[in-house]
């Protein structure tokens, strides 16, 4: 949901230091930090709104663009349908070139031969006859014949890869965890500065009142309001640069990940 996109900017915290920091200045009554401070916080916001959402837009595009067509015989024809609108039972004609769109049982089979690298990671062909079991995502590389329909979606062999991909838990950028452990010291320091401050003007026998007053007032100036929105225009520059090299990053603060990375180890698969 776009609400759920939205609150997610707020995450870091950093940002909520910045939030709370607004809050004293509105307590203090120093109306233009607070809103200053507001204005930076939602700025930030709005860009990787924008970002995400924007990003969201093109891989819809992209999934509208491959959508995959399958011969099946219904009603004694052949028609050609969505892969999509397929259910277990129908029978569909597969050749040359074709991605096998379900997990079925072949019925007839000429000279076909199957690239299953998609599933196993294995590039050679395979021999393919009746009564053979053909599977979801792997190509047609010659021949053709005529399968089954057996089980489709995440029922499939494929599909169940996928649901076990989608169960990873999402690990923070090196970035966010930069920030994190940043805003945790930030904090710790404000806090620590405070106490000190408080201890030293209570023994000099200082007014508490005007002691509170400039510990919060330091606290706040503490805290480099305008670093979130120069990390966000910074990232948005990295992934307008990305875009025009074909690349779609999925979240703002991933650009800085990939930038990270100095070699990438991949096996055929």
């Amino acid at each position: 949901p776009l609400s759920l996109i939205f609150f997610s900017q707020f995450k870091s915290s950093l940002v909520a230091l910045l939030i709370i920091a607004a809050l004293i200045s509105l307590v203090l009554g120093e109306m233009i930090d607070a809103v200053f401070i507001l204005f930076i916080v939602f700025l930030n916001a709005a860009v990787g709104f924008y970002q995400e959402i924007k990003v969201k837009n093109e891989i819809m595009a992209l999934r509208k663009m491959v959508v995959q067509k399958v011969r099946v015989i219904r009603n004694g024809t052949e028609q050609l349908i969505d892969s999509k609108y397929l259910v277990p039972g129908d029978l569909v004609n597969i050749g040359e070139g074709d991605k096998i769109p379900a997990d079925g049982l072949l019925l007839t089979s000429q000279n076909l031969n199957i690239n299953e690298s998609s599933l196993t990671g294995e590039s050679v062909p395979v021999i393919k006859n009746n009564n053979d079991n053909v599977f979801m995502a792997t190509t047609v590389l010659s021949g053709h014949g005529q399968m089954k329909i057996l089980v489709i979606g995440s029922q499939t062999k494929f599909g169940q890869i996928a649901l076990s991909l989608s169960e990873i838990s999402e690990e923070k950028t090196p970035l966010e965890l930069k920030l994190s452990d940043f805003g945790k010291k930030l904090t710790i320091t404000v806090v620590l500065i405070t106490i000190i401050i408080a201890i030293t003007g209570i023994a000099r026998g200082q007014d508490p009142k005007i002691l509170f007053f400039t510990a919060v007032a330091l606290s706040v100036a503490a805290i480099p309001e305008g670093l979130p929105a120069v990390l966000t225009i910074a990232l948005a520059i990295g992934t307008r640069r990305l875009a025009k090299r074909g690349a779609i990053v999925k979240r703002l603060i991933a650009t800085e990940a990939l930038g990270s990375v100095d070699v990438i180890l991949t096996d055929k698969t």
